[in-house]
């Protein structure tokens, strides 16, 4: 059986964790596997024991997502290493990336209230980094039918977010 504070630690850090680990990987199902393997490898340790276990949880995922990147020497390895991630074999996670992760879940889950054309495109535009006209043509609809999704979104977003609209888009963008 599955303790309850594992349950709920697991329920609101999941997809945060794997935001974390997918910015490192660069692929959405490596990323849940890693988050899944380290929350398998955390039912071993009674999380009563743990001071801060979202911190423990952060830390746990950063660094199975560089041990992956390391041992499967994907190309963006290089980029990996300029990250301003803490040392490999530091346990600590600071506040302001626990709350980061915080905004990353807050804002992934107010893209997901969105309408689904209008999730694809944010999608595409702020974490694929397509251009306009690439997502237009991918979805065979207008480069004007995208500036105006992207435009409803962002204000849905700041309607919604307000303060921590500010600080998330300067890093979409």
């Amino acid at each position: 059986m599955i303790p309850a504070d594992f349950e709920i630690l697991f329920r609101t850090h999941f997809r945060s964790a794997v935001l974390i680990s997918q910015m490192i990987v660069s692929s959405k199902e490596v990323a849940e596997d890693i988050v899944q393997e380290v929350f398998i490898r955390m039912l071993d340790k009674p999380i009563g024991e743990l001071k801060a276990p979202a911190q423990f949880l952060y830390a746990s995922v950063r660094n199975a997502s560089i041990d992956y990147v390391r041992t499967h020497s994907i190309r963006k390895f290089e980029h990996i290493q300029n990250l301003d991630i803490p040392d490999h074999h530091s346990l600590d996670v600071s506040s302001e990336e626990i709350e980061y992760a915080n905004n990353l879940r807050k804002l992934v889950n107010a893209i997901d209230r969105l309408p689904k054309q209008a999730q694809s495109v944010v999608k595409m535009i702020c974490f694929k980094k397509y251009s306009y006209a690439d997502a237009a043509h991918e979805l065979g609809v207008s480069v004007s039918t995208i500036k105006t999704h992207m435009y409803r979104t962002f204000k849905f977003l700041r309607e919604h977010l307000a303060l921590l609209f500010v600080g998330i888009l300067t890093l979409l963008r």
